[in-house]
């Protein structure tokens, strides 16, 4: 055998070992990942109405509170592990709260005539709190770039979101007839509380996008798109108010987040 077929020899089990460590290696830079943004959410349920009516003196007695849910502050937090450079899985949190005032409305009958129901309305004086929490489950794909500092991640899977919703619960009345027959009422004052909060859970989906920019191998910043949806059985305080005790409504948790913030990898 010539000398340059022996080197070729002595040099194969490095060549061999090194093909096997190099991809190894390039797909460990990035394994474990990392990520907390802030930013905001618009809500799947912008505003939603509890109403019911009941038999009341030969008629009907009407209640109808409604609710507000504007957009408010978001937080997220992302952790997860890519099995190779391509596919991932990870598992995110995230929690939105707003608050707004609610509109409620209650229709009473005549307690002697027939026909002549009074109506009054108004707003609560303290805004009610509506809180949204999720956990994410998800199925990461991660596209190849040509630039290393930069990394873009499409992610979709099952949620559970979880809703907490203060709701009025009772109007305090005083009814008053006067000797002419004229009759009316005024609401007193609104009942709610910490008892008036409500928790409701079900299982959703998500989908979204993370593209970050690392200034290091290991730190940068991203910014964060997820549309997450479910819907719930919310509690429905107007029906409980009237005797109805297990009363539910449907409400659709979710929306539309978008954040920003840090973003790690290691290897």
């Amino acid at each position: 055998m010539s000398s340059v077929g022996r080197r070729l020899l002595q040099g194969l089990p490095l060549i061999v070992v090194g093909s096997l460590m190099l991809p190894s290696m390039a797909s460990a830079q990035s394994r474990i990942f990392l990520g907390g943004n802030v930013g905001g959410q618009v809500p799947a349920t912008g505003d939603f109405t509890q109403t019911v009516s009941t038999p009341l003196r030969g008629e009907t007695e009407t209640r109808t509170n409604t609710y507000q849910v504007p957009g408010g502050a978001m937080l997220d937090a992302t952790a997860g592990y890519m099995f190779t450079p391509w596919i991932g899985a990870a598992v995110a949190v995230n929690r939105y709260h707003s608050s707004h005032t609610a509109d409620y409305s209650l229709t009473l009958p005549h307690p002697l005539v027939f026909d002549q129901a009074v109506t009054h309305s108004g707003t609560t004086t303290d805004e009610l709190d509506h809180t949204e929490r999720a956990v994410h489950l998800e199925l990461v794909v991660a596209p190849p770039l040509h630039d290393d500092s930069l990394s873009l991640k499409f992610f979709i899977g099952p949620s559970r979101l979880y809703v907490n919703q203060t709701l009025i619960e009772d109007l305090g009345i005083t009814e008053t007839l006067t000797d002419d027959g004229a009759y009316d009422f005024t609401i007193d004052h609104v009942v709610t509380g910490d008892d008036s909060q409500t928790c409701a859970c079900a299982w959703g989906f998500h989908v979204g996008a993370d593209l970050a920019k690392y200034f290091t191998p290991n730190v940068g910043v991203g910014a964060m798109f997820r549309f997450e949806r479910a819907t719930v059985d919310m509690k429905d305080a107007a029906a409980v108010a009237v005797g109805q005790s297990d009363a539910t409504q449907e409400f659709k948790a979710g929306g539309v987040l978008i954040g920003a913030g840090i973003r790690l990898r290691f290897p």
